[in-house]
């Protein structure tokens, strides 16, 4: 459920509790938009992964 989004106009990176990360990882396993390592870094929707422990277990937010 949303209770808040703005349209982010230069979309820089995603960032993600580890937790969803994982469970992002694996229902996207085998599809075309599946997070990929590129040069050691993580992509998701062509964007970098930052993966946040501080954040609550559901948290996902594209950042500029």
């Amino acid at each position: 459920m949303f209770f808040g989004f703005r349209t982010v106009t230069n979309p820089a990176s995603v960032v993600v509790h580890p937790e969803l990360m994982m469970e992002i990882r694996d229902h996207f396993r085998g599809k075309a938009m599946a997070p990929k390592i590129v040069d050691d870094v993580e992509i998701f929707f062509g964007l970098p992964v930052i993966e946040d422990p501080t954040r609550e277990k559901n948290y996902i937010a594209v950042m500029e």
